[in-house]
C-alpha cells in the first residue's frame, strides 16, 4: 500500500524513470568499431589495441566515431587535450589513446 502511495506521486515517477532514461541515452550513443566506415581489418592492424579499446569505448560514449584518419595528429592532439577530461582519462589512457590515434591519424 506505501509503495502504491510513493508511485503515484508526480515526483517519485520521475526519480524512477529519469534514470532509465539516462541508461537509454547512453546505450544509444554507442557506437561500434567499423560503423565508422572504416574496416575491422584496417583497425585490428594498428598496433595500439589499448588505445583503439579506449577511443571506441569512451570516446563513443557520448557522440559517433570519427574516423581516426579524419584529422591529423596535430588536430587530435588538441581535440584529445581538450576531451580527456570529459572521458575521465588518467594520463595512462591519455598515452595509450594518442598512441592509436598517431598510427591512424591523416598525417601519418
Amino acid at each position: 500500500m506505501k509503495i502504491q502511495k510513493i508511485i503515484r506521486h508526480p515526483a517519485s515517477r520521475l526519480l524512477l524513470v529519469l534514470p532509465l532514461l539516462g541508461l537509454l541515452f547512453v546505450t544509444s550513443c554507442q557506437t561500434t568499431p567499423g560503423s565508422s566506415g572504416e574496416s575491422s581489418a584496417s583497425l585490428q592492424g594498428s598496433g595500439a589495441g589499448i588505445g583503439r579499446s579506449i577511443y571506441y569505448s569512451r570516446c563513443t560514449a557520448c557522440h559517433a566515431a570519427y574516423s581516426p584518419g579524419s584529422r591529423t595528429l596535430s588536430q587530435w592532439r588538441h581535440v584529445v587535450a581538450d576531451m580527456k577530461g570529459r572521458a575521465k582519462l588518467d594520463y595512462s589512457q591519455t598515452a595509450d589513446l594518442m598512441a592509436f590515434l598517431s598510427a591512424k591519424a591523416a598525417d601519418s
